[in-house]
Order: C-alpha cells, then sequence, then structure tokens
C-alpha cells in the first residue's frame, strides 16, 4: 500500500516570496539613494553594501563581504572611526562629519551616521550605517567664509564709519575703527545702548534718534546728507556734519533685526558732498543635511507610495496616491521637466533613472521650497514595472548657492567702486585669485587670470622682504596680518602699499587659504611727507623771526638803559640845581620879610605906605612856600 501525507506550506511559501521580494525592494531602494549604505554584522563584518559604496571606493563587493573596516580600511584609518563603532555597538546613534580615508578618492566630505540594529531582546546584532556626500555644503560654507573674510577687509578698509545697532535699544555692535575714530569714545561703547553711549544725543541730536526709531519701525531704509551732529570727543563737546544712511535688516518673517549706520564726515567737503558707496549686510545662514524620504511608483496603476515626509512636503492626505495628483503640487514651471525626466527614464535612457529638482510650495502658498528626486525604473524582463527612488529637501543648499552668489556680487560691486585690490592665495600650490584692481597694485599692469602667488611677489621691494618674518610670528598668533610694503612697478616707480588679511582652514584646522587686500598709499605718504616738510619750514621761518624780534629788542633795551642812565644824570644836576636856586633864594626873602615886619610895626608910618609894606611882606612870605613847594 502507499500512504500519502499532504502539508500545505502555502503561508511559508508566500513569507518567504514575500521576504524576497522585500530585500529586492531594500536592495533596490538602497542602490537608487545618492549615498553610501552599508551594514555590518556583530562581528563588524561587510554583510551588505549599496551601489554607491562601490562607486565612491572602485571596489568590487565580493571583495568586501565578510570583511572588517580594519581589514579594509587599514589600522590607522580604522582607528580613526573605532570610538564611532564602539559607540553604536554599545546602542547608541553616532553622527559626525569627516573626509574619506585615504582608500577612497579624495576630494569628498562626508556625514556618517551608525544606527545600532537590535533583536527582539534589544541586544545589538548590527549597524547600519550611512554616509551622505556633504562637499558642496562644506565648499557653500568656505566660500562663505572666504567672502565674509574679503567683506571685512574691506570695511577695515573703509573711510566711511560702520556699525551696526542691535534691536530697538540700538545696541552698537560690530563698529570699524573709522566708527570708534569719529565717537572718540574708545571700543567700550561696543555692546551699549546708543543713548548711554552718546548721551549728548538726547540733548543736542534729538532727530536722529527719532529717525533711527523710524527706521526700526517700519523698515524703510533712510539717507540723510550734511547733518549736523554734536559729539563729545574726548570729553570735548565737538560739532561736524556727516552723511548717514540707515538700511533695516530683516529676518525671514519681515521683523527688522538690526539697522547698518554708515557715516562720513563731510565737514570739510559741504561744497562737494559724496554718494556713500559702501554698505554691509549681515548673513546669517544655517545649513543642514535635509531628510529623505523613499518612494514607489506603480507603473501599472500610476498608484505611489510614499513614507510621511514626503506626505508632509507635498501636502497630501495619505501616504499613497495617483502620480497625477503628486505631479499638480509641483510649481507649474517645473512639473513639465519632472514629467519628462520620469518618462525618459521609462523609456530607458539615462539607464532608467532620472535626477531631478524642482520646486513645492509651502503651506502658506507663498515661499518656495527646493526638493531633489533620485529613482531607477525596474523591470520585469524587459517590461517597466515601477520607479523605486528617493526624494531629498535640498533648499538649504540651493539657497546656500543664491545667497553665496549674492554675497560675491555684492562683494564685487563694492570692489568696483573702490581703490582696493582683492586677493585669494591658495597655499597648497600658490594658485591665486585676485581682481584687476590687485593686479594693477602690485605690478602697474591689469592682468587677467592665471598669475600666482609667486608672480606677484617678485615686485615686492628686495629691503621689503624682511617685512614677512615678524608677518608670519604675527599669523600664528591671530591669524591676521597688517604691513606696508614697497612694490615696484613695471615702469620701474616706486609704490607704498598696505596689505591686510587672515587665513582660512579646513574643519582640521589646517591652514588652506589666505585672502586679504591691497590699498596703494603712495599718494597719501607723499602728503603725509610734503605736509611735515612745509611744518618743519614753517618752524624754521617762525625761528628765525623769533631770533630776529629779540635781537631786535636787545637793541632798544640797551637804548632804554642809556637813556635811563642820561635821565639819571640830568635828575641828580636838576636836584643841584633846585637846592642852590632855593637856597640862594630863601634868604633873601627871609631878609625882605624881617625889614617890612619892622617897617610895618612902626607907629609913625603911614597908613597908606604900610599898605603897600605889607603887601611886599605877604607876597615875599608867598614866595617862600613856592620855593619850599618846589624842593619838596
Amino acid at each position: 500500500s502507499i500512504v500519502a501525507i499532504g502539508i500545505d506550506v502555502s503561508r511559508r511559501v508566500i513569507a518567504r516570496q514575500q521576504l524576497e521580494q522585500s530585500e529586492a525592494f531594500l536592495e533596490v531602494l538602497s542602490n537608487s539613494v545618492p549615498a553610501m549604505i552599508f551594514y555590518l554584522d556583530e562581528h563588524q563584518r561587510y554583510k551588505k553594501i549599496n551601489d554607491t559604496f562601490v562607486e565612491w571606493y572602485g571596489v568590487p563587493k565580493e571583495r568586501l563581504i565578510g570583511k572588517t573596516p580594519r581589514e579594509f580600511l587599514g589600522e590607522e584609518s580604522y582607528l580613526k572611526i573605532k570610538r564611532y563603532l564602539d559607540a553604536a555597538y554599545a546602542g547608541k546613534q553616532v553622527h559626525y562629519e569627516t573626509v574619506p580615508p585615504p582608500i577612497m578618492k579624495p576630494g569628498r566630505h562626508l556625514s556618517i551616521v551608525y544606527t545600532p540594529h537590535k533583536n527582539d531582546e534589544g541586544k545589538v546584532i548590527g549597524v547600519i550605517v550611512h554616509g551622505t556626500d556633504i562637499t558642496a555644503t562644506v565648499e557653500s560654507q568656505l566660500a562663505i567664509r572666504d567672502s565674509e573674510a574679503k567683506i571685512r577687509g574691506i570695511l577695515d578698509n573703509a573711510r566711511a564709519a560702520i556699525a551696526i545697532f542691535v534691536g530697538k535699544d540700538m545696541i552698537i555692535e560690530n563698529p570699524n575703527q573709522v566708527f570708534i575714530e569719529l565717537l572718540g569714545k574708545g571700543w567700550g561703547i561696543v555692546g551699549k545702548p546708543l543713548r548711554e553711549a552718546l548721551p549728548e544725543l538726547d540733548e543736542d541730536n534729538a532727530p536722529l534718534l527719532q529717525i533711527l526709531d523710524d527706521v526700526y519701525t517700519t523698515g524703510k531704509p533712510y539717507r540723510t546728507t550734511s547733518t549736523r551732529v554734536n559729539l563729545v570727543r574726548d570729553g570735548v563737546m565737538t560739532n561736524g556734519f556727516y552723511n548717514f544712511s540707515y538700511t533695516p535688516v530683516f529676518d525671514d518673517n519681515g521683523k527688522v533685526l538690526h539697522i547698518v549706520v554708515a557715516a562720513v564726515e563731510v565737514t570739510e567737503q559741504l561744497l562737494a558732498q559724496q554718494e556713500l558707496k559702501e554698505r554691509t549686510r549681515e548673513f546669517e545662514l544655517a545649513m543642514q543635511i535635509a531628510l529623505l524620504g523613499s518612494f514607489r511608483i506603480d507603473l501599472n496603476t500610476s498608484n505611489t507610495t510614499y513614507t510621511e515626509n514626503i506626505r508632509e512636503w507635498f501636502q497630501m492626505g495619505a501616504t499613497s496616491a495617483s502620480l497625477s495628483e503628486i505631479l499638480k503640487k509641483i510649481h507649474e514651471d517645473d512639473r513639465r521637466v519632472v514629467e519628462d525626466a520620469i518618462n525618459d527614464s521609462v523609456a530607458g535612457k539615462n539607464n532608467g533613472q532620472h535626477d531631478v529638482t524642482y520646486r513645492l510650495h509651502e503651506n502658506n502658498g507663498s515661499d518656495l521650497r527646493y526638493y531633489r528626486s533620485v529613482g531607477k525604473v525596474t523591470f520585469e524582463g524587459a517590461r517597466p514595472t515601477s520607479i523605486l527612488g528617493m526624494i531629498q529637501d535640498v533648499t538649504a543648499q540651493v539657497r546656500s548657492a543664491e545667497q553665496s552668489q549674492a554675497l560675491q556680487d555684492l562683494l564685487n560691486n563694492a570692489i568696483e567702486g573702490s581703490a582696493i585690490g582683492v586677493f585669494r592665495f591658495r597655499l597648497k600650490d600658490g594658485a591665486a585669485e585676485y581682481s584687476p584692481a590687485y593686479s594693477k597694485i602690485m605690478t602697474g599692469t591689469e592682468y587677467g587670470p592665471g598669475k600666482t602667488r609667486d608672480f606677484f611677489e617678485q615686485y615686492m621691494h628686495p629691503d621689503d622682504h624682511v617685512l614677512r618674518k615678524p608677518i608670519a610670528a604675527e599669523l600664528k598668533n591671530t591669524n591676521v596680518f597688517h604691513f606696508e610694503p614697497r612694490v615696484i612697478w613695471e615702469d620701474g616707480s616706486s609704490h607704498r602699499i598696505v596689505a591686510t588679511g587672515s587665513i582660512l582652514a579646513d574643519q582640521n584646522g589646517q591652514p588652506i587659504t589666505v585672502v586679504g587686500t591691497v590699498r596703494d598709499i603712495t599718494e597719501e605718504q607723499k602728503e603725509r611727507l610734503a605736509a611735515k616738510e612745509e611744518l618743519e619750514r614753517s618752524v624754521q621761518q617762525r625761528t628765525h623771526e623769533l631770533a630776529t624780534a629779540v635781537e631786535a629788542l636787545k637793541a632798544t633795551n640797551e637804548q632804554l638803559e642809556e637813556s635811563n642812565q642820561q635821565l639819571h644824570h640830568s635828575n641828580d644836576e636838576l636836584a643841584q640845581y633846585a637846592f642852590v636856586a632855593s637856597h640862594d633864594l630863601q634868604e633873601p626873602l627871609r631878609k625882605i620879610q624881617v625889614f617890612t615886619g619892622l617897617v610895618s610895626s612902626s607907629k609913625e608910618l603911614p597908613a597908606s605906605v604900610k599898605k603897600h609894606v605889607d603887601k611886599i611882606h605877604s607876597a615875599s612870605v608867598r614866595m617862600s612856600m613856592l620855593i619850599q613847594d618846589l624842593l619838596t
């Protein structure tokens, strides 16, 4: 006989098929992601690796599966990531940014995330590693730092007084040297409210405070020319005339954050007022890696399924919808581009892949965000069945590029309108980027791009190369430099320049670039020398005039001394004459007084005679008194 037993294994077979389909889906999904993804088992052996990993490292999968990172990367590179792996195998998610190991092609910057894989008991049985290429982000940040350094250099060389007034209280921030010198109160005013730093404004310049308050309240910029301002400088009240520019800077919500204030003193140039050419802005850029969302488009039904973050981005009600509904959410100017990219990939172009960036409206319908979609068509035989892919929010990268370009445009406009040359030297190979003004200031000729750092340094005066030693020592301490060498132009003329700048470092602190500005101060130096010589000539002339006056005064004093001596001699003779004269005159007068007294006392003297005798006696008495008064 035959005994047959039948067991229904349908569920098991279906489960295995679903598992295989799920693994295949995950493999296709991971290979569609523009990021490196791999899986390490509990013994730190490579178990799963996506195509991006193979592409970046240039090593076939079969050479990696079963190996450990220590074996693949080498001991030195492994030790750099060991602490991150240890933390992940201890159950912690780890995120860090780094440059790739030597085994990978250089030039990338990576963002790495280690996510522990735990079993039902909570034991870590592996680590999922996700690596994203953030080179563009890092380079944008370096470019922004480079541009900010150039702008700082321009501000430090600017002849306008520039500062930022923050908030309603107008807190003084980021003033340049000219601003500090204009106010005459030193750097202690930084961080103080305007009214506290300049109390005289409330007394003599109230309209200025009202204008600043109006700019902060309304958000409207304001300019004024030849405005009289009274300031206490070094304890002394002074007054002058200035051109002012108040420019509000807004946050993302349109609220005024601060006011950029620029002032030029035009006290001596009231008849030749100048328009303020330099402005500055504060740029606040925040760059971060956007979250990734996955999707699947069924080409038979056009039904699309996606993750929760994609649902939020597209403002969908559920995590699945028809492809046509999703396309309606895309900006109308980008919709056709996305449709063409999908159709081309389905038709087999670009190896069945698509990579397209487009815009979506925010919830309020006004702001736009940028998204990048990367996907690949899957086939059953020769028939395309679905599209698997990822969507990434790339708004930060796009906005960063736009803002960087705007900052560069602002910098170029400022450079073109000034007599300042801007340069950027790469320390590794001496490659140079420079403005036409820089070439003109250094050589006397506007050279085009392509010249190196060594080319320009050959024009430096041989005696001024010694200045580079103290400059190098200063750079070690501050990363900034300032010196005034001479350069010899191609026509043989000598020029004095002032060079300021700083060194930029990479994320590991290694110096990579020197940026700065130069300015020709030859004419200024000549003016200073001419003024000095004129002052010396004036001093010499004044000294000669004083010496001549002293000699004349000395001669006059001698004449006066001689006249005084003659006067004393005359006075002595006069006194002697007066004494003799008075003595000789007094004696006859006494006799006249005696005899007239005797005659007048006679009783026999007629009255008429007696009257005449009395008159003679009285006259002699008066004469005697006059002589006495003359002597005293």
